[in-house]
């Protein structure tokens, strides 16, 4: 696997990562993926790591820090409430309980911090009730 840039006429070059193969005793290349709208440096970076500049670092340990915790007791919380029962165990009823990063509107749990009007407040109770 490289990335290769491509010259084009007027235009920038095509920066593209592509695999070699062999095909009836030619080498030939797939493009794999167009990368011509990365920015510079993590075209670059890409580069250092098909070359295995990154393979003589040691690999971190994967940690369990305060998010954890702090998720662990709120998935704790949710399941005593049964809300985790009346979403469903899909992967949609999990992703549901918390929000989504890129998006600006409150979702999932962070509803629940929204001030809300005693009336919706009441609906989604009885519905949770009635769906345990």
């Amino acid at each position: 696997m490289c990335v290769t840039e491509i010259p084009n006429r007027d235009s920038l070059p095509a920066v593209l990562l592509r695999e070699s193969f062999r095909q009836d005793g030619k080498v030939k290349n797939r493009t794999l993926l167009n990368i011509s709208s990365w920015p510079v440096p993590r075209v670059a970076a890409l580069r250092r790591l098909l070359r295995g500049e990154f393979d003589h670092d040691p690999a971190s340990e994967p940690t369990r820090g305060p998010v954890f915790g702090l998720l662990h007791a709120l998935n704790q919380v949710v399941s005593d409430l049964g809300i985790t029962a009346a979403l469903g165990h899909t992967r949609i009823g999990k992703l549901a309980l918390f929000p989504d990063p890129c998006s600006h509107r409150p979702s999932g749990l962070s509803r629940l911090r929204r001030p809300v009007g005693a009336r919706s407040r009441r609906r989604r109770s009885a519905r949770l009730v009635r769906l345990r």
